[in-house]
């Protein structure tokens, strides 16, 4: 599964996320930390972790407070599909595939980053 990158979970959660933190674990959950670290010895500092579908649903909000609807759906038996909607759901139309519903998330999430 690909991650997110660091310029969605920067966006997000308002913070200057590492590149080099972010990992998954096996149960689904993302792990990043914000940088901080320069200022206070990274012992002191506690990563954020959060269930990934708890932060596709973040990133969803994200693109609304952006004037974006992502809707996803099943597209076939083995991938999901992300519509972006913008600007009361008639302007732009893009859709995204991937293998697993929040990975279609976090591609139009990217993809709309890259518009602004």
């Amino acid at each position: 599964m690909n991650l997110p990158s660091r310029e969605l979970l920067s966006n997000v959660f308002n913070t200057n996320v590492d590149k080099n933190s972010i990992s998954i674990d096996a149960d689904n959950c993302i792990s990043f930390n914000s940088g901080k670290e320069k200022v206070y010895p990274y012992f002191l500092i506690s990563p954020k972790l959060i269930n990934i579908y708890e932060l596709a649903h973040k990133c969803k909000e994200w693109a609304f407070n952006q004037n974006y609807t992502i809707r996803t759906a099943k597209w076939d038996k083995d991938y999901y599909e992300a519509k972006i909607l913008g600007h009361y759901l008639t302007t732009k139309k893009k859709l995204i595939k991937a293998i697993t519903e929040p990975e279609a998330v976090f591609k139009a999430c990217d993809y709309i980053l890259k518009e602004k």
